[in-house]
């Protein structure tokens, strides 16, 4: 009985440290030519099965590490964990430890570090935390440490920081020991007074009381809208580099809107003012889902990462099909078909007569 109790206990466990699927959120569900294998390329443990019918987990091959958090572009996957969050040294701090220091679940243990993506870090940023200390076991030896890591990830978040005058974000490791001992002495921002370091120790010496860090669940609620990377900046210029960003190829592009229609975020927006038309683009909301790239049939769109906004607008003319009737546009500077014709009646090169109403 004992065992059974063990197993069940085990397993529910194991259930928890899950990721689970929102399904709205998902690119594969937004268009079918949807390309993205982000969650299934992120996996070291090869539990993501994507095929022409479905998405799916292989529960029995899913350690829980999360990284396949970090890796999908829409915050499509949940794979909930907490971090310590508080005052340390006169610094706000955020601190994690991997489950091979501090098992997952205790007091700032998570799975992976490199389970905490940049939208984790930008949140948190916002809240005046730009600071990071982890504990780790040797990541160069852990199949979770061959991917991207979240040393990896601040690289180029950092450039754009001090690119537009803000302070980085800092990570450095700790010991075991010496990340444990940190555990206990950092103090809760949110209750405890602000005091120096100097003045915490004295009021600890003295009255021996010992605060607690806050725990902050970093997790994709689905009842909350996903908001991409680009909007967490903290401020921006004309020199900001942006996460990602859609470009569009003016000899390439025929005017068919899908890019625009499709963007779950109108990072690409079909803008008329005063019958003047033109694609919008706007690189603060992309979040780089690929979807305007794969339904392109013309790979006219490409996506640009940690760049400064490379195509504010594309210009359009716009023109009536003298096949069919319909006004349509294309880039300015293509001079498109004589008889101007619309990419429809180009494709299947209707009859001029099909749509004469005879009497």
């Amino acid at each position: 009985m004992v065992f059974k109790l063990r197993e069940l206990v085990d397993n529910a466990r194991q259930e928890e440290k899950l990721p689970s699927v929102i399904g709205e959120r998902c690119v594969h569900a937004k268009i079918e030519t949807a390309g993205c294998k982000a969650c299934v390329e992120s996996c070291p443990q090869d539990a993501w099965v994507l095929d022409d019918e479905a998405l799916g987990l292989d529960a029995g091959a899913c350690d829980g590490c999360g990284l396949c958090v970090p890796a999908c572009p829409e915050g499509a996957i949940d794979c909930r964990h907490e971090v310590v969050a508080g005052q340390w040294q006169g610094s706000n701090v955020a601190i994690c430890a991997c489950e091979y220091v501090v098992s997952a679940g205790k007091r700032g243990g998570v799975s992976c570090i490199h389970a905490i993506g940049l939208q984790d870090v930008l949140k948190l940023y916002q809240k005046g935390i730009k600071e990071w200390i982890v504990a780790t076991a040797d990541c160069d030896s852990c199949k979770r440490g061959q991917g991207i890591r979240l040393s990896d990830r601040l690289g180029p978040l950092n450039s754009a920081l001090k690119r537009d005058g803000h302070t980085a974000i800092k990570l450095s490791r700790r010991s075991q020991a010496a990340w444990r001992r940190l555990n206990q002495e950092i103090v809760d921002c949110s209750t405890a007074p602000q005091l120096s370091r100097r003045g915490f120790l004295k009021g600890f010496i003295n009255t021996g009381l010992q605060y607690g860090g806050k725990l902050l669940e970093l997790s994709n609620n689905k009842q909350i809208p996903f908001t991409p990377l680009g909007r967490l900046l903290p401020s921006t210029t004309e020199e900001t580099l942006w996460p990602c960003q859609p470009v569009i190829d003016s000899r390439l592009c025929d005017g068919c809107d899908a890019c625009a229609r499709l963007c779950p975020h109108h990072a690409v927006q079909l803008v008329e003012v005063g019958g003047r038309s033109s694609y919008q683009l706007n690189p603060q909301a992309c979040s780089g889902c690929r979807v305007c790239v794969d339904v392109c049939e013309r790979q006219a769109v490409s996506l640009y990462e940690w760049k400064r906004q490379q195509q504010p607008e594309l210009p359009l003319n716009n023109f009536k099909c003298s096949y069919c009737g319909n006004l349509f546009h294309i880039p300015t500077g293509q001079t498109g078909d004589s008889e101007h014709i619309c990419g429809v009646c180009a494709r299947y090169r209707h009859n001029k007569k099909l749509y004469q109403v005879l009497s």
